[in-house]
């Protein structure tokens, strides 16, 4: 599992997700803590885990590869205008994309078409 899947698998888990810049923070129930933050780690993916109130703050980093974005104006920021991932994760529609655009939504489809 890559870090994009990784981070995609663990911002599902969430209750209560929180994205902050490329910080992204949550709670899980107790029985499920322990093996998400394995599941990141194993997969490169940097978090910290606090058992007191079941929470998990993972850092979403920034890779040319794979991009988890909140939507598509934060995907196509100036900054990866050389560089447009083929692999990414819109968040406010809850899109991860793996390069196949025949299964895509018509936005996503739209956004290949223009790169």
């Amino acid at each position: 599992m890559n870090k994009l899947e990784a981070c995609v698998r663990a911002y599902r888990s969430l209750s209560t997700p929180q994205i902050h810049g490329r910080i992204l923070r949550g709670t899980v129930v107790p029985k499920q803590l322990q093996s998400l933050a394995d599941l990141l780690q194993s997969s490169g993916v940097e978090c910290e885990t606090d058992t007191e109130d079941c929470s998990i703050t993972i850092n979403l980093g920034s890779d040319q590869r794979y991009v988890f974005a909140n939507d598509l104006v934060d995907l196509l920021t100036p900054s990866r205008s050389l560089n447009i991932p083929k692999k990414f994760y819109l968040q406010d529609i809850d899109y991860l994309c793996t390069g196949d655009t025949e299964t895509a939504p018509e936005l996503i489809k739209q956004y290949f078409d223009a790169v």
